[in-house]
């Protein structure tokens, strides 16, 4: 019969599963560096232009539109917690001024827009108590469905790409109320800081790991370093992943709290339940 397996057969059996988990990640990043950099050539050609003029509501030029789905949380007060379903963006047409001339842009219902994250977050949010508690009602049940409409707005400064360089209507391919090159520039540079660091922790650790003797002290503290890098550089490397989705489909999510307990206890639209004031 076998004998036990030997500790130091065991360490190179985890030394190996902790290196191959180090260059996946690594591989990743640079794989997603490297689309992030054939995204930043396709936007060949950005022009950047101030809105003068939209067709749509409140005179938006265009809006990007996060369907998501409210949760209600058991909290003390009361919150709700948004989740992400869908990313659309609408172009209602309008005009643009482009290094001092005017541009008729073309309505299309389907266009890739990115919003302002800044602009964004101020639409997110619910503006008052009584919008909370209609949302509330029936999320403590199925959910409750709401829309975050951001809207592109005259005066703002954008970059577009459009399929003709002049002339009415012109045809616009992509539309951003945010530096597309500097995003991209910004994330494709994090990833690949990202690879290049999570390799180099994971060589230093191995070589504290491997320090003589062997399942000494020193050893031992490596080994326990290798055990933490490894659980702790996945969730790391999905971080920086959601972190470079383009703002047409970045994540939104989100919570809110109601800024007060609801009156009474009373759970709106279900007069039996209460809610726990403490």
């Amino acid at each position: 019969m076998l004998g036990p397996v030997p500790y130091f057969a065991l360490g190179c059996v985890a030394l190996f599963a902790v290196w191959v988990a180090a260059l996946l990640c690594a591989l990743a990043s640079v794989n997603t560096a490297r689309a992030l950099g054939r995204r930043a050539r396709g936007l060949a050609g950005l022009q950047e232009a101030t809105v003068t003029r939209g067709d749509g509501p409140g005179g938006a030029l265009a809006e990007h539109r996060v369907q998501q789905l409210a949760r209600a949380l058991d909290a003390d007060p009361p919150s709700l917690a948004f989740s992400d379903k869908n990313y659309r963006g609408e172009l209602f047409g309008g005009e643009v001024e482009v290094a001092g001339v005017t541009r008729r842009l073309a309505a299309r219902s389907e266009l890739e827009v990115w919003p302002d994250p800044e602009r964004q977050a101020r639409c997110a949010l619910l503006g008052s108590d009584a919008e909370f508690d209609v949302l509330y009602k029936d999320a403590r049940a199925k959910g409750s469905p709401r829309d975050v409409v951001t809207p592109v707005l005259p005066g703002d400064r954008v970059y577009l790409l459009s399929s003709s360089e002049g002339g009415d209507d012109a045809t616009v391919t992509f539309l951003a109320a945010t530096p597309p090159r500097a995003f991209l520039a910004r994330r494709r540079a994090a990833h690949l800081l990202f690879a290049v660091a999570e390799l180099a922790v994971c060589a230093g650790l191995t070589a504290v790991a491997l320090w003589p003797p062997h399942f000494g002290t020193v050893s031992t503290v490596g080994g326990v370093g290798l055990l933490a890098f490894f659980l702790i550089v996945q969730p790391l490397g999905v971080a920086v992943e959601e972190a470079s989705r383009e703002p047409a489909r970045a994540f939104l999510r989100g919570t809110q709290r109601r800024s007060s307990p609801f009156p009474g206890g009373v759970v709106p639209g279900r007069t039996t339940s209460q809610v726990s004031n403490g």
